[in-house]
């Protein structure tokens, strides 16, 4: 969803169409993931922190029967038959979890087009940024590669493995530990609501 509605967010009204390649596990694993659900919604603009569950339904319904995608604020057509390209046998050379966006003009020139890594934990990067990753990693103040070196470095300044962890995620992110813990909280409260609204549900899951 965020890299479907980062890529959205850089066309202009000659974008008429779009097309959608899914390589690797992201194809393999998207239908029981709502992978394409959720790149459907991310060019129209959503994230998933912020987007309003209620209309959901009522948006892929939209897009899937009468191929209209609202695409910053214009409608475009859209048919995930055609447009969405699952090629689950296929990789990218940088990573399993691989997308490749293009735009269209009416008259078939390729406006735009742009690679992105799904890298876990949600976070997604473009393939130009996946180069830079190496040179521009951030130094965290307590680096392990193994279990064993991360309970070496909790013995070492008796802190517990959750107070390592926070500490090197405010450091990767740039804020304070405040800001993590507030970040933490919010994930939680979307999974619970989750979690609620699939034990309140009747129904049959896809599959």
């Amino acid at each position: 969803m965020k890299a479907a509605a980062a890529f959205a967010a850089g066309l202009d009204a000659q974008a008429v169409r779009i097309v959608i390649d899914i390589y690797g596990s992201l194809a393999l694993t998207g239908y029981g993931h709502g992978t394409f659900d959720a790149l459907m919604l991310g060019l129209e603009g959503s994230l998933p922190h912020d987007i309003p569950l209620a209309g959901i339904p009522e948006r892929l319904e939209r897009i899937r029967t009468q191929h209209i995608l609202r695409l910053n604020g214009q409608e475009i057509r859209f048919i995930p038959d055609r447009d969405l390209n699952i090629l689950g046998n296929q990789v990218l050379p940088k990573h399993p979890n691989g997308l490749r966006f293009t735009a269209y003009a009416s008259d078939g020139t390729v406006l735009n087009e742009q690679v992105y890594y799904s890298v876990g934990g949600g976070f997604v990067v473009t393939e130009e940024d996946f180069d830079r990753q190496a040179e521009t990693e951030k130094a965290v103040p307590y680096p392990y590669t193994s279990c064993a070196e991360l309970l070496a470095r909790c013995r070492l300044n008796r802190l517990d493995i959750s107070e390592v962890v926070l500490a090197n995620e405010a450091a990767l992110a740039g804020c304070g530990e405040a800001e993590i813990r507030r970040r933490a909280a919010a994930v939680a409260e979307v999974m619970e609501g989750c979690i609620k609204r699939g034990l309140g549900a009747d129904g049959e899951l896809p599959g």
